[in-house]
């Protein structure tokens, strides 16, 4: 080689470089062919896609190391996934290795000389093994790998957004190996890829359990519920709420989904836009008033609620009793509404949440006590008029 040619070298390597296609990483190591940055692009934009269609998880990582696969000719690769609160790391993926290594690994606990994987993801560094047959720490795991035909592995911690392990990418080899600059930053390229799968796996998990256990505590709840979109429409209710209604499938009229919540509650006193105005200056307002929950149809209801919304525009806020005259009496059953802002999970107040509790028995429980005390009333004076007494008089 004479003295011109690695001059002559570097420009080609620069002139490469400044010609990469868009998308392309500027920042490749020399040596790493464009065809195989067009390649690994190609293949980041395929995983991305599936991450936004929400792929199961293990699907994803099998296309991601199968892409990394084609790009390293003669390594197998696997992702490992670190349950943190039990220090064990379980299958992801690895489409390429044999059934028995991955039942013999599965499972295992991570720490300082648990070979490759279990070591990167307990010190949080990779980890390379370049023989299995003489590395220290594949001690209890060397005939596992020898049988599987890997004499190499190489492994790094997959980290999550607190920059901790949630798992280990590794990359095995059948003969003695050392990663070349090219392998490793694929694998680092590759590595960040499966962080966000993973990361977004499990902020999709978290938000399904969040939303299935939202769901068991809304459609099991004795209480009547119901989630209002913007207009105050309900879209949905829980099956208490119907059952109050009298509307519980195709009972009465059926669902109460779509309905205003103004056609479903009449306030006893004031407006129903009086009562839910301070939730429109306070997003943490919790409102709550009584009024009548109607149980006709909802065609009946909603010319029943425009009659009575008309009259009551008449009256005053100060308005004690549910009728004056010339309009209406209030009919339905009684109830006490509360009503609060539903938030995302970003903490932004979004819908209205709606408890009815049901006044019925408590009505008659406290109409029950009051004739009790009226008879008693009636009794002690019928006693005082047959047989007047000092205690009479004290009375």
């Amino acid at each position: 080689m004479t003295p011109a040619q690695p001059a002559q070298r570097a420009q080609h390597a620069q002139r490469a470089h400044a010609d990469l296609p868009h998308g392309i990483p500027a920042d490749l190591p020399h040596g790493i062919p464009v065809e195989d940055t067009r390649e690994m692009l190609d293949q980041q934009v395929e995983v991305l896609e599936l991450i936004a269609r929400a792929t199961p998880l293990p699907d994803v990582l099998t296309r991601l190391l199968a892409a990394l696969e084609r790009l390293m000719p003669g390594a197998r690769c696997s992702v490992l996934l670190l349950d943190r609160a039990h220090g064990t790391l379980h299958h992801g993926a690895a489409p390429t290795l044999p059934a028995t290594y991955i039942a013999g690994i599965e499972g295992m606990r991570i720490g300082d000389g648990a070979g490759s994987c279990g070591t990167a993801a307990a010190l949080n560094t990779p980890v390379v093994a370049v023989d299995v047959r003489t590395d220290p720490r594949w001690v209890a795991f060397r005939h596992l790998a020898q049988a599987a035909g890997l004499l190499s592995c190489w492994s790094s911690p997959i980290h999550g957004r607190d920059g901790m392990p949630v798992g280990t990418f590794a990359v095995y080899h059948p003969t003695p190996h050392h990663p070349t600059a090219r392998e490793e930053f694929l694998v680092g390229r590759f590595t960040h890829l499966a962080a966000v799968a993973i990361d977004h796996a499990g902020l999709v998990g978290a938000l399904v359990d969040s939303e299935e256990r939202f769901r068991r505590s809304f459609d099991g709840n004795s209480l009547g519920m119901a989630i209002l979109a913007a207009d105050r429409t309900i879209s949905t209710c829980n099956p208490a709420l119907e059952r109050l209604a009298g509307r519980r499938g195709a009972l009465r009229g059926g669902s109460l989904v779509g309905l205003d919540l103004a056609d479903l509650v009449t306030p006893t006193t004031s407006t129903l836009d009086e009562h839910l105005h301070p939730l429109s200056t306070d997003e943490d307002a919790v409102v709550v008033f009584e009024g009548r929950l109607h149980r006709t149809p909802p065609a009946r209801a909603t010319r029943a609620a425009q009659a009575t919304r008309a009259a009551q525009a008449t009256r005053t806020t100060q308005a004690t009793q549910p009728t004056r005259p010339g309009t209406a009496p209030l009919t339905g059953v009684e109830v006490e509404v509360t009503v609060s802002r539903l938030r995302t999970r970003h903490g932004i107040p979004a819908q209205l949440l709606v408890n009815v509790l049901d006044l019925t028995e408590r009505r008659a429980a406290e109409r029950h006590r009051r004739a009790r005390l009226q008879a008693e009333t009636r009794r002690r004076t019928a006693e005082c008029t047959r047989e007047p007494s000092p205690t009479c008089s004290r009375r």
